[in-house]
């Protein structure tokens, strides 16, 4: 199992229903599209900044989705 976990700075100071949409939508469908997809979570880590994790079955998976 491999992970990529990302941090990002975000406008908003808590997520909320909208945000939590948007990346299901459109950030997640991509994710899960990628070869050996197993999971992603993201995590409000407060102070306008969220957190998330993807776990992947292989480096390969892990890597493509930082390109992606």
């Amino acid at each position: 199992m491999h992970a990529s976990m990302r941090i990002y700075k975000t406008n908003v100071e808590k997520l909320d229903d909208e945000l939590l949409g948007r990346v299901e939508s459109e950030f997640a469908t991509i994710l899960k599209s990628v070869a050996g997809f197993h999971a992603y979570r993201l995590i409000d880590s407060g102070n306008y900044s969220v957190a998330s994790i993807s776990f992947f079955e292989s480096e390969v998976g892990a890597n493509e989705s930082v390109e992606r």
